[in-house]
């Protein structure tokens, strides 16, 4: 009687302890580290070719992003030719110009930048106007970070918007934003964003920000405002966005034990025993 008791529950206790060792998943979590921005240095004396900072990232599965405002009435100018992190090379995440209005807005990023204290390089061409901040996180993902990106130009208007749709869980949104206006205003980020930087001159002005980790993934509206008198509503805008992915995944498994004795079947937490 019991040898038939044990074939017929057999399977069933198999399959039970198939579910009890099935493997769980833990997902890193993008933090901020560290912040920093040429405050001081934007193109000091006009009709610049470059503009460098200082940043030091630390900690684990590193990214760093960086964001750039240009202003100059020459079209070909207003690009970011290249941006280097020491002696490590950027990657550009997005770019989005307004050729009317003379401005743009440019994203940078980089996978496991070097620790320590490292010199951000951003070359282009004559600039008039130039801003530069950078950001970095821990638990990035180290071989595809780049998540989504959007970009949009907005002429006549008091605020701008973005919205990126991310696509991996946890992503961190980052922006960067330019304006043809300074003087006598006061930029604020949007409601759920992290603003880490917000310089302005006489004639531009810029800000970077994030937010998240994004869950679940979806659309996350990126946007600044102004006010104050120079905020009179006919200021044209710049923004570029991108999200960044979490670390990948790792799987770990609960162990789980079989005894088989004689008598009947108990089930507890992590062990089946056939008694």
């Amino acid at each position: 009687m019991i040898k038939k008791l044990y074939k017929y529950i057999a399977p069933f206790v198999i399959v039970g302890l198939l579910f009890l060792v099935l493997p769980k998943t833990a997902e890193a979590a993008i933090a901020f580290d560290a912040t920093a921005n040429t405050a001081g240095n934007e193109c000091p004396l006009g009709n610049e070719d470059s503009v460098s900072w200082s940043h030091t990232a630390s900690g684990s599965e590193r990214l760093v992003v960086v964001g750039i405002s240009l202003e100059d009435a020459t079209d070909a100018d207003r690009t970011v030719t290249s941006m280097t992190y020491g002696a490590q090379s950027m990657t550009l995440a997005k770019e989005q110009k307004d050729d009317t209005n003379n401005i743009t807005s440019s994203l940078w990023y980089l996978m496991n930048p070097n620790t320590g204290a490292q010199t951000i390089t951003a070359n282009f061409l004559n600039m008039l106007n130039c801003f530069g901040a950078s950001i970095s996180f821990t638990g990035a993902h180290q071989t595809s970070a780049l998540d989504a990106t959007n970009g949009t130009t907005q002429a006549d208007s008091t605020s701008v918007s973005t919205a990126v749709t991310t696509v991996a869980d946890n992503s961190m949104v980052v922006d960067v934003m330019t304006m043809n206006e300074g003087s006598n205003i006061t930029l604020t980020a949007g409601a759920g964003q992290t603003e880490r930087d917000n310089q302005t001159t006489t004639a531009t002005a810029h800000g970077v920000s994030h937010e998240g980790p994004q869950t679940p993934a979806g659309s996350v509206t990126m946007s600044w405002s102004c006010s104050g008198l120079g905020c009179g509503g006919n200021e044209d805008w710049t923004i570029a966005a991108a999200s960044f992915a979490p670390a990948a995944t790792t799987a770990t498994t609960e162990s789980s034990s079989l005894v088989i004795q004689k008598g009947a079947v108990f089930i507890e937490k992590g062990q089946v025993i056939i008694n």
